[in-house]
């Protein structure tokens, strides 16, 4: 009892850094959408927008909204029962610099965009800030949080049909014309970053790379170099082998996984494909049977930045793990994976293997 209320008095104050896409379609919402649903957390009604570029913030459009072209000094947040927390959602070049601008101003409480950094170097030097600042820093890591992998996670966990031996994860949309609006963009970039850390998270670690394989996104008028499709198969410690496939040429959106057990079972899962619709599905079959499909509300971001939020602000119940993989550390084993499958294109008989 005396935590709801010290919840409520705690208030917290959203500060996002790029309010473009990111910033201005997913995290401004997924802030609105807790206020509205947990009022146990107390959300300040204003939001501090900060871009360098102020016009892409309309105040007609997003309602209490305080537009900077600067980080603030946390002096002018940070009272007796206010906990500033920064959200980083501007491009991946800059968020090493975002994050010594955010420390060196006095915030305490960070929450970073995928991908972590847009380089090892950058992702390294990351990590060592946050361990020499003592600051709580965040990696979203949508897929991680959503009520669909919390419910393979404890089917899982219950041992019921032995040992994960297989775990797929697929990530398709068309992404034609933002690619072509882009300059040297990588696919692994793209989706990659989520489903590696969500393999990382079912499989266990440490990750080894088995091979990796890239194609060029080839349209009526010209090719865009490696922004086609790509595939990553990744081995685990535990014995699980892991499959990821991502196509930015693909005819329709879909996101889903599939894992399989000792036993023959499978959960066969599928994830919300966009704002559009808040819903999850999955079923777990065998060769002899098929449960039921079950459909769960899942808004992954919102309750990835909810979870944040309450782990900040010293929620009990809050688990361990799911904070584990949201730090800096757990990202940048992500990234290195990627980066090395980026530099190993050698399509592996194993994936061939499951081809035929």
């Amino acid at each position: 009892m005396f935590k709801e209320i010290w919840l409520q008095k705690k208030q917290i104050q959203p500060i996002i850094v790029g309010f473009g896409h990111c910033g201005r379609n997913l995290h401004y919402a997924a802030i609105n959408k807790i206020r509205q649903s947990l009022p146990n957390i107390n959300i300040s009604e204003n939001i501090a927008a900060i871009d360098l570029d102020i016009s892409n913030v309309d105040k007609h459009e997003y309602q209490h909204i305080e537009a900077h072209d600067g980080l603030l000094p946390a002096a002018m947040f940070d009272k007796n029962d206010i906990m500033p927390i920064v959200h980083i959602c501007s491009p991946p070049d800059t968020h090493l610099e975002v994050m010594r601008d955010a420390l060196k101003k006095g915030y305490k409480h960070l929450i970073i965009e995928k991908p972590m950094a847009s380089s090892i170097v950058d992702a390294k030097k990351m990590v060592e800030l946050g361990e020499n600042s003592g600051v709580q820093v965040r990696l979203v890591a949508n897929w991680i949080h959503s009520a669909l992998v919390e419910e393979l996670m404890k089917l899982i966990d219950t041992g019921q049909y032995g040992k994960v031996i297989q775990l797929e994860v697929a990530q398709h949309k068309p992404r034609f014309t933002m690619s072509k609006s882009r300059k040297d963009e990588h696919i692994f970039d793209i989706e990659m970053p989520h489903q590696v850390a969500l393999a990382q998270y079912v499989g266990g670690e440490p990750l080894s790379l088995l091979s990796s394989h890239v194609e060029d996104m080839v349209y009526d008028t010209g090719r865009i170099t490696n922004m086609g499709a790509g595939n990553v198969v990744l081995s685990h410690n535990s014995g699980t082998v892991s499959l990821l496939c991502t196509k930015l040429n693909h005819h329709s959106r879909e996101r889903s996984i599939k894992v399989t057990f000792e036993s023959g079972h499978q959960f066969v899962g599928y994830f919300p494909v966009s704002r559009d619709d808040s819903y999850s599905q999955y079923q777990i079959s065998s060769t002899l049977e098929s449960s039921a499909k079950k459909i769960i509300f899942d808004e992954p971001l919102t309750r990835c930045i909810e979870s944040f939020y309450l782990s900040f602000l010293g929620k009990e119940t809050f688990m361990n793990k799911l904070i584990a993989a949201s730090s800096l550390k757990f990202h940048l084993n992500t990234i290195e994976t990627i980066e090395q499958a980026k530099g190993l294109d050698n399509q592996s008989s194993y994936l061939k293997h499951q081809a035929v």
